[in-house]
């Protein structure tokens, strides 16, 4: 019995063995889908959330370092940490992922290189939403403003990976907490509830926003961020960047000024944007609309297979669409409910010797049924009734009153 979501592609859609296997791979509907095409490969997957069940059943096989960005693998963590097995990996690997992904971090922290290995687990560990509770369980001495290191490897591993904390949007009670001297500013920025933060330090955004650090990304974050920056810095509405930026935003808000400033919507970069109103308006629209940016959109897949249901353009879905953008778009699947159906239900055998009339024979025990047998069964309804005077066949309480 599964409860686990199953999803399919959609009837027109290209068979994903003519995508881009980078972008299909990213997609986090499309596990079913690769895994019918023979074309699951359960390294590439070790961040994604969808398929922590076969993360859980091939550990051997999954790349770690991407688990700990995995918001669905937190449950293994605990396993992980406790056993030591955050091993040190290839030093070559090691390199090119400080190349790739930390230089901004070495930047600020030249000591980077002589903190531990496993501190690149700790890293993403300390970034992903979902793991509050190990890092709080496991590194609360390093979120007490009385922590003093012993040396300054520990100083610096501290502070490397409060800096990680920063990016969190799930840390914000957290780093609200927090002395000033061991919030990281410039992270913040890349934080979708980093303003909130930003907000108890007004010198601090201050010097942000005059050289300019991550500004653009207050733009597009959310409402909140962008309403932190339409607040103390409106004068920045005056500005190319911000205009440019917000068609990003899919916030209500963020569409409310789009709308009022008419000559200031760029149309193709309003195509990546998912909220509803968006969408409507690129609908109102049409030949405004860039088909190859659409196909990335989400919240747009009605009006993209509208499109290919007009004048039989569904022999020029090449044509119309970027494939490659397409495989990114997570609707492009929807819900397998008839083999939902079936992975809930239980097929059980009947019958004499599980034989009807000398032939094997079986049935499919619903879910639904075995619940409202185990709901309804006499000593739980003798239960209710006795504990709590509750009747559940009738789904009234009984006034004793009465009798």
């Amino acid at each position: 019995m599964s409860f686990v979501p199953v999803y399919k592609p959609r009837s027109w859609l290209p068979n994903i063995q003519y995508m881009d296997y980078n972008a299909i791979i990213n997609n986090e509907h499309a596990i079913d889908d690769l895994l019918n095409s023979d074309m699951l490969v359960i390294n590439d997957l070790s961040y994604h959330p969808g398929a922590i069940e076969l993360l859980e059943r091939n550990l051997d096989s999954v790349n770690l370092l991407e688990l700990t960005r995995n918001p669905a693998a937190v449950h293994l963590f605990e396993k992980l940490y406790l056993s030591n097995k955050f091993p040190i990996i290839d030093m070559f690997y090691i390199d090119d992922y400080k190349k790739h992904h930390m230089m901004f971090e070495m930047m600020f922290y030249p000591h980077y290189n002589n903190i531990p290995v496993q501190n690149l687990y700790l890293f993403n560990i300390f970034q992903n939403p979902s793991a509050i509770c190990f890092i709080i369980k496991h590194f609360k001495y390093l979120l007490s403003n009385d922590y003093k290191p012993e040396n300054k490897t520990q100083e610096y591993q501290q502070r490397w990976l409060l800096m990680a904390l920063c990016k969190n949007p799930s840390a914000i009670d957290i780093l609200l907490t927090l002395d000033e001297k061991y919030i990281h500013f410039e992270s913040l920025m890349e934080n979708p509830q980093g303003y909130i933060v930003l907000e108890k330090y007004p010198k601090r955004h201050k010097r942000l926003f005059k050289i300019d650090i991550g500004v653009d990304l207050l733009y597009y974050h959310n409402e909140g961020s962008l309403r932190f920056v339409t607040k103390y810095y409106s004068e920045r509405m005056h500005m190319l960047h911000f205009w440019f930026n917000i068609h990003y935003n899919d916030s209500d808000y963020a569409l409310e000024l789009l709308m009022k400033n008419p000559d200031k919507i760029l149309w193709n970069h309003l195509c990546y944007n998912t909220n509803p109103k968006a969408i409507e308006l690129l609908r109102k629209n049409k030949d405004k609309i860039d088909w190859k940016i659409l196909s990335c959109n989400h919240g747009a897949i009605e009006l993209i297979e509208e499109k290919l249901m007009e004048d039989d353009n569904m022999d020029k879905i090449h044509e119309i669409l970027d494939l490659n953008r397409l495989a990114r778009n997570k609707n492009i699947y929807v819900l397998d409910t008839k083999q939902m159906k079936l992975n809930i239900n239980v097929p059980m055998y009947i019958g004499k010797d599980n034989t009807i009339n000398g032939e094997k024979h079986k049935i499919y025990w619903s879910f639904a049924e075995e619940l409202i047998s185990k709901v309804f069964h006499p000593s739980r309804v003798y239960k209710h009734l006795n504990q709590y005077d509750y009747e559940l066949f009738d789904d009234k309480y009984i006034d004793d009153t009465v009798f």
